[in-house]
């Protein structure tokens, strides 16, 4: 029998437990993944200072990249998930050229498009796409002419075998969040399906990991990882605090189900990190071990530049290069704030604004302004950081409801930027220049070209009418009207300057068409009224009326009382409504005739039920007059009178002062009079409900400064009349014709 020798057994063990242990190793290989991300940067190259202490700047954030870098060279992405070219005016005044140049410096692999990347418009932006070492990513951002993405929507990399599928998306609110001519060139479309196939196609073409970039916001982040499939890792943007701990990071119960969401504070304060942990089957496939994130502080105290600049030289020159041509076009001094007073750009540029455009109100948002205070010397470069866009001033009518629906909005937005900043409005929308707001007038409104067209939203401002884009942008208005001042800059100096009362005139023209019928016996008469139509200004009216008047008269006076139903409609142009108005109406008319003069004292009071839809109100109007006239010659008549009516809506009282003088001409062809006539005469309105008729005249006589919206009519009238006898009856048909010019202010 022949025997093993054990030297052979001893190596036969070792050899099998050799590639046994070799077996193993290939079945299991593990592997990291660095991903480096930044957002919302917003084009920030230098740094800022965080209370006291200086955060970001691109060079310190260049240093501490490439530190990172080093320590996985070969498995390493940068990622930035958008607001990376704009809106911070040094990166601005080349339209992020050198943003772009820098992160290509830097090494990043993909960066998806935020809303402010569009800042600069579409063809700068292709430029900055074409000049981009890396992948420009949006998979939801469409060109409108081709119905083409602007750009790529997804990128597949590849490190060490494993397959990295990374997709870009953009906030749909982009929609409204961008310039006029941005929203005209591309749409941002809805994200959901997009992202459900994008996922699908990148696992069909073998990706063993997906990446969103993704600048939606951390509530919509959740809910497409919560929805949707197969996204491991989320590099998230739209962060709006500096602080880190404000920022938080999300991890799902399983890593390789939902994804881990991670973000860093707005302005390139900081950098995030998160290492992938994976390993690696025999399949090839790989599964996620656990994802570990961490954030980098870019601190002067940690970062000095002494350290920094001897590694990121190059970077830093760049930067100073553009910081020095930026510097030399904006250098100089505009002019200065009064002494000792600080200035807040929120409430001095909308003051500005109000009174070169000579507007009752100005509205602009307040994400197109910073809130910087100047104090003694107003610097071009100051003004220009202020306003880090280049909105154009443009000039519209709103509806007091249109006004008053905008204020509510922006009370109610919670982003600090979507807020409205205002001058000649109180913050609740009831009050315009300490007047209350009308909701059908229309008041003179400047605005920038942003809101104009319904951006962040305000489309009650965007659907105003009679827009007028003026072409000088923002910044210009400002600077030419800073420059233009003999003395210091102070807010209560420009309120001061403000006209106390804004003009506005409009003409009317208005044509009338009515019959009636009257029956009289000795000292009554009985009026039946037929058909009323009338176009009056912008819009068309018509009604029909149907009621009874009776009259009891002499001499001396005579008494009116009288019941009239109508039925109508006015035609706006841009919408109709049905008016149906019940109305009682009783006067008291005393006819004192001391020598040429004839003098009417006259007492009225009148109720009206109106239903207007869909509106609803009721009225009851009380009024005393006092006319006096004298006929000049055969055919003319010259009078004056002067008026007090008080009109008591549901909801406020309104006092109205009336004088007028008029002169009328009458003529007589055949069986048709002709009557002509001239007509002027202002009114003083109270729209105060506290305000009583003796303290109004008491205003009106002793100071004639009244605290009032006041117009001023000037009138035309044409009548031509017929009338005909048939027993007690005498029917009478009117057309008549009035061109009116109005001269109104408010104060």
């Amino acid at each position: 029998m022949k025997f093993i020798n054990p030297k052979r057994i001893f190596y036969f063990i070792l050899i099998s437990k050799i590639i046994i242990i070799s077996s193993l190793a290939s079945f299991s290989e593990e592997l990291k993944l660095t991903i480096i991300h930044t957002n919302d940067t917003y084009g920030r190259l230098l740094a800022f200072d965080v209370d006291g202490t200086e955060l970001g700047g691109i060079a310190r954030r260049a240093y501490v990249i490439n530190k990172i870098m080093n320590e996985n060279p070969k498995n390493t992405i940068v990622l930035d998930a958008g607001d990376a070219l704009g809106p911070y005016p040094l990166s601005g005044f080349d339209q992020g050229k050198t943003v772009i140049q820098i992160m290509n410096k830097i090494g990043y692999s993909a960066m998806t498009l935020g809303n402010h990347d569009f800042d600069y418009g579409i063809k700068p932006l292709r430029e900055r796409i074409a000049e981009a070492k890396f992948a420009v990513l949006s998979a939801n951002t469409f060109v409108k002419d081709t119905g083409k993405l602007l750009t790529q929507g997804h990128i597949i990399l590849e490190r060490s075998g494993i397959k990295i599928g990374i997709i870009g998306l953009t906030t749909p609110t982009a929609r409204f969040r961008v310039s006029p001519q941005v929203q005209k060139e591309v749409t941002f479309s809805d994200i959901y399906q997009i992202l459900k196939t994008s996922v699908q196609n990148l696992k069909t073409e073998g990706c063993n990991l997906i990446i969103v970039l993704s600048h939606l916001g951390y509530q919509s982040d959740m809910e497409i990882s919560s929805q949707i499939d197969g996204i491991n890792l989320i590099v998230g943007g739209e962060m709006r605090s500096y602080e880190e701990k404000l920022i938080t990071s999300f991890f799902p119960a399983d890593n390789n189900k939902g994804a881990t969401l991670v973000y860093c504070p707005w302005f390139g304060g900081y950098i995030g990190r998160a290492d992938i942990f994976l390993e690696k089957k025999d399949d090839g496939k790989f599964i996620i071990k656990n994802i570990e994130v961490k954030k980098y502080r870019l601190s002067a105290e940690e970062y000095p530049e002494e350290l920094i600049y001897e590694h990121t030289s190059e970077i830093k020159n760049m930067v100073d290069r553009l910081q020095k041509d930026y510097q030399s076009k904006y250098q100089g001094v505009l002019g200065q704030t009064a002494e000792d007073i600080e200035i807040n750009s929120l409430e001095l540029i909308p003051l500005i604004v109000r009174k070169v455009t000579k507007s009752e109100i100005v509205l602009l948002n307040r994400g197109s302004l910073k809130q910087e205070i100047f104090k003694g010397d107003i610097k071009r470069i100051q003004l220009v950081e202020s306003i880090p866009y280049p909105n154009q001033i443009m000039i519209m009518e709103l509806s007091g409801a249109q006004l008053k629906n905008a204020i509510t909005y922006s009370n109610a937005q919670t982003n600090e930027n979507r807020k409205l900043v205002f001058s000649g409005i109180e913050s609740n929308g009831t009050m315009i220049n300490g007047r209350q707001i009308n909701p059908d007038e229309y008041y003179k409104v400047a605005t920038n070209d942003f809101l104009a067209y319904g951006g962040d939203g305000y489309d009650m401002i965007a659907s105003g009418r009679k827009k007028k884009n003026t072409g000088i942008m923002l910044q210009e208005l400002l600077s030419q009207y800073i420059q233009s001042l003999n003395t210091k800059v102070s807010t209560e100096t420009i309120k001061s300057s403000l006209p106390k009362h804004v003009i506005k005139t409009k003409f009317d023209l208005e044509l009338v068409v009515e019959g009636f019928t009257v029956s009289q016996s000795s000292k009554k008469y009985t009026k039946v009224n037929l058909l009323q139509s009338k176009s009056v200004g912008n819009f068309l009216y018509w009604n029909l009326n149907n009621g009874i008047s009776a009259f009891l008269a002499s001499p001396e006076y005579y008494l009116e009382s009288g019941l009239i139903s109508k039925y109508g409609r006015l035609q706006y142009p841009d919408m109709e409504s049905l008016e149906i108005n019940d109305s009682i109406q009783g006067n008291v008319i005393f006819k004192l005739l001391p020598g040429k003069w004839k003098l009417d004292p006259v007492a009225r009071l009148e109720a009206e039920n109106i239903e207007i839809s869909p509106l609803d109100e009721r009225h009851v109007t009380t009024q005393l007059s006092f006319g006096a006239e004298k006929k000049t010659s055969p055919n003319t008549k010259t009078s004056f009178g002067i008026s007090w009516r008080r009109h008591h809506p549901e909801k406020t009282t309104q006092n109205q002062l009336n004088l007028d003088f008029r002169t009328l001409y009458q003529a007589k062809i055949k069986d048709i009079s002709i009557e002509s006539e001239l007509k002027f005469f202002p009114i003083f309105i109270d729209s105060a409900e506290s305000s009583l008729f003796s303290n109004y005249i008491t205003s009106f006589v002793s100071t004639f400064k009244l605290p009032l919206n006041e117009y001023l009519y000037l009138s035309a009238n044409a009548v031509i009349y017929r009338e005909t006898q048939i027993g007690k009856w005498a029917h009478k048909f009117v057309v008549s014709m009035q061109a009116r010019y109005t001269w109104g202010k408010k104060s």
